[in-house]
C-alpha cells in the first residue's frame, strides 16, 4: 500500500458527486494534501449543465469523478476531462484517486482497492 503523502501545492481538485451530503464532508481530504477543495454536486443531474461542469472543470487543476452515484451524461461529460475516478463517494476513495492522478497512474483504481 503507498503512502499517501503526496503535496497538491495549493493545486485546484474538483470532486464531483451525486451524494450531495457528502461534496462537504471530502473537503479535509483535499486541505490536508494542501489542495484547494471545489465541490459539485451532481445529485440533481438536470441542474449540472455541459456549460456548468465545463465552466468547472476548466478552473481546476484535478477532476475526480466519484461514480457510485452519479448520472451517466455527467460521468460521461467528466471523463473528457477526468483524471481520477473514485468507485465510491468517500475521503479514501478519492484520496487513493488524487493519489492515482499525481502520480500518472491508471483512472480507474484495481478491483483490489475497493473500499466499503
Amino acid at each position: 500500500e503507498k503512502k499517501l503523502d503526496y503535496d497538491l501545492k495549493q493545486r485546484t481538485v474538483l470532486v464531483i458527486t451525486g451524494v450531495r451530503d457528502k461534496v462537504q464532508g471530502l473537503k479535509p481530504v483535499i486541505t490536508k494534501h494542501h489542495g484547494v477543495f471545489h465541490g459539485l454536486d451532481a445529485s440533481a443531474e438536470e441542474k449540472v449543465s455541459s456549460s456548468t461542469l465545463k465552466r468547472e472543470i476548466r478552473n481546476t487543476d484535478i477532476v475526480v469523478v466519484c461514480i457510485d452515484a452519479i448520472h451517466h451524461r455527467i460521468s460521461q461529460l467528466a471523463n473528457h476531462h477526468a483524471l481520477a475516478i473514485a468507485n465510491v463517494t468517500s475521503n479514501m476513495g478519492v484520496e487513493r484517486a488524487i493519489g492515482r492522478a499525481l502520480n500518472g497512474d491508471p483512472a480507474y483504481a484495481a478491483a483490489s482497492e475497493k473500499m466499503d
